[in-house]
């Protein structure tokens, strides 16, 4: 098993994790001390662990990241087209922005990845068209750091 080391600016240990050509097995990764640990290529968020199991299979990445303590959720306010999304963390994150029409549909030309520094918000505006739909649009955001998500309307 082939395992990569880094850290943060902040001194967050990430870990990638990759298995070796030929045969692969399940293994358990244990981490040098118990922590709250993400899986950054799934997004599942494992809470506060010191190992976790992993069922290798050639071709499977897996990435890691530990932190002290669970992260500060992603905050997200509306007026009219304009999103602000507040990034309370100690760390920097990405986030998915995903806009949804009256009806509940997807409006995935309006979807965009933002980069969040830690602690710092930015704003963001929908660029809506006069032929857009009348109703109550749904903001949705996705984090990078497990299933977290924010929602909020816009009229």
């Amino acid at each position: 098993v082939a395992v990569f080391a880094r850290s943060d600016r902040a001194g967050n240990p990430f870990w990638g994790v990759l298995a070796p050509e030929g045969r692969v097995r399940d293994v358990v990764f244990r981490f040098p001390k118990k922590g709250w640990v993400c899986d950054l290529v799934s997004g599942r968020v494992f809470g506060v662990v010191e190992s976790v199991n992993l069922p290798l299979r050639r071709g499977m990445p897996f990435a890691f990241v530990q932190f002290a303590a669970p992260l500060a959720p992603v905050g997200l306010s509306v007026d009219g087209a304009t999103a602000e999304i507040r990034n309370e963390s100690v760390v920097d994150t990405v986030v998915r922005l995903r806009v949804f029409r009256p009806d509940g549909t997807e409006a995935q030309c309006y979807a965009k990845n933002l980069t969040l520094r830690a602690g710092q918000a930015v704003r963001h505006v929908v660029p809506f068209v006069r032929s857009d739909p009348k109703g109550t649009w749904k903001l949705e955001l996705d984090s990078v750091f497990g299933d977290r998500r924010t929602a909020t309307c816009v009229r």
